[in-house]
């Protein structure tokens, strides 16, 4: 017996199969039961989602030999011819690979034929996005008046693609991405009916992983049963994805939420150690602090409650500024570390940083105390205390004393500012010359935004040095010196030193 992959073995037969697109279907079952069935259907929507299927029920209850129905019967000979795929009434073409004009002038010519053996002929055309505009023009006539017993079906994942004048001639239905519910309790319904064990959290990751299509997770509940020799767990699909365990992510996220560097670079080390993509522990640690941003303003992820319990744990302790903040650092993380010539550094400094950021005065805090502040002045009660002894300053005697003590820079306008001193550490002190300070930045973003907002480096450069210096940001390569910046995180904080230098 062929063995079919269960997207197509259990691809739905009947209109209440169809899982998730409600809308749709109850459209449809309304518009074949009352007569009004329109003559062009643009379903328009992400892949794997229902729209093909959706589009052969449309043709199977058109010609049902008791049709047209809400329900075909499935058992009469167009039922089985168009479930078979071997309808002659029923065609099916890929936009993709018959894009030009001569494809659609056949296909033209061809709906001017009665139909073989059904009431109607059903063309379904996948993906049409994919046409040429000749091709657009000489099906626009038409699609504008079809044959009485023509009935055109467009599919695409591009729908603006389409030209206004093809889609205003076809009723629009939008197909949405599925929920990892939905999806979930399909994937429960056909293991059940295949005879497979599966734990429930499974098919949660499952249904997570295919981002809202049903065909994505019906393909990786295939890949599990047959990674996990008919038995689909937790544990065998993290490790077929992939994807990193839970444990190890709240771990990481509580010693960060504390400001435990050291706690946090041990779990670093343990997910290095177990072989895990820290692409895919950068990509996770995002999610997580996503999921926890989430639960804080009261938006939880569609998780096991048992999850989303310890998730809201671990979020009490922080505000939603401090978890945004963090959501932030580790995006930033993920996304620049499939570039990074050392990605294992560059994870351990983000962490670091990430740890760090929560240590300083909150914008909540400081104001809380400006509030205290003017309370006590106004009712009197505020002490003079001794002048604390000035910070003794000097203004940098060149280029490389500045650079020694950007980390303070840094430091200092992110107080001010966490976004600021974000992109601040992407640059460096290119030259200091009659008063001004050049700073290189890879990114014209970065450098457009500290030059709008110069002022807050300025005063910062002030308070470090003790004198005034202009700053003016440049766009160039800066790639040398973060690799040389990272290696002195890391040097200072395991108190290391260089023993020997290749090149």
């Amino acid at each position: 017996m062929v063995y079919l992959v269960s997207a197509r073995k259990w691809r739905p037969q009947k209109f209440e199969e169809i899982v998730g697109q409600e809308h749709v279907r109850v459209t449809l079952q309304n518009a074949l039961r009352e007569g009004k069935v329109a003559h062009a259907y643009l379903f328009a929507g992400p892949r794997g989602v229902g729209k093909t299927t959706v589009a052969r029920l449309l043709a199977k209850a058109l010609n049902c030999e008791h049709g047209p129905t809400p329900a075909p019967c499935n058992t009469c000979p167009q039922c089985t011819a168009i479930t078979q795929g071997s309808s002659m009434d029923v065609l099916e073409i890929d936009g993709a690979s018959n894009r030009g004009i001569d494809e659609v002038r056949e296909l033209r010519e061809s709906a001017q034929l009665a139909p073989a053996g059904g009431r109607y002929k059903v063309y379904i055309i996948d993906e049409v996005h994919m046409l040429t505009t000749p091709a657009f023009n000489a099906l626009l006539k038409t699609l504008e008046e079809p044959p009485r017993h023509v009935v055109f079906i467009l599919a695409t994942t591009e729908p603006h693609q389409v030209p206004p004048t093809i889609r205003s001639r076809c009723q629009t239905f939008n197909f949405r991405r599925l929920s990892v519910g939905e999806i979930a309790g399909r994937l429960s319904f056909i293991s059940e009916e295949e005879g497979v064990e599966v734990e429930e959290e499974a098919l949660v990751l499952i249904a997570r992983k295919a981002e809202g299509s049903m065909r994505d997770a019906q393909s990786l509940w295939d890949q599990a049963v047959a990674f996990g020799e008919g038995r689909v767990s937790l544990r065998s699909v993290q490790e077929m994805l992939g994807l990193v365990e839970e444990d190890l992510l709240f771990r990481l996220g509580e010693a960060i939420l504390k400001g435990d560097v050291r706690r946090g670079l041990e779990v670093v080390e343990e997910a290095f150690d177990r072989g895990v993509s820290l692409g895919a522990f950068a990509d996770g640690l995002t999610e997580h602090f996503r999921n926890l941003l989430a639960v804080k303003v009261g938006a939880p992820p569609d998780l096991p409650e048992e999850e989303v319990a310890r998730l809201r744990e671990q979020a009490e302790a922080r505000s939603e500024e401090d978890l945004a903040r963090l959501l932030v650092m580790s995006s930033d993380v993920a996304s620049e570390l499939p570039r990074s010539p050392a990605p294992r550094l560059r994870l351990e400094v983000g962490v670091v940083r990430m740890a760090k950021a929560l240590t300083s005065v909150s914008v909540e805090e400081m104001l809380a105390r400006l509030g205290r502040l003017e309370q006590g002045l106004k009712e009197g009660t505020s002490s003079v205390r001794e002048p604390e002894q000035a910070t003794e300053v000097h203004p940098p005697k060149d280029l490389e004393e500045l650079k020694g003590r950007w980390e303070e820079v840094a430091d200092l306008v992110a107080r001010r500012s966490p976004r600021l001193g974000a992109f601040l550490r992407e640059g460096r002190p290119r030259r200091l010359e009659d008063g001004m300070l050049e700073l290189a930045f890879g990114s014209t973003f970065h450098r457009d935004v500290v030059n709008r907002q110069r002022r807050v480096v300025e005063e910062a450069l002030k308070e470090v040095f003790g004198t005034k210096l202009r700053v003016r940001a440049l766009k160039e390569e800066v790639e040398p010196y973060e690799d040389e910046r990272m290696l002195k995180k890391v040097l200072e904080l395991f108190d290391g030193e260089i023993v020997h230098q290749q090149g």
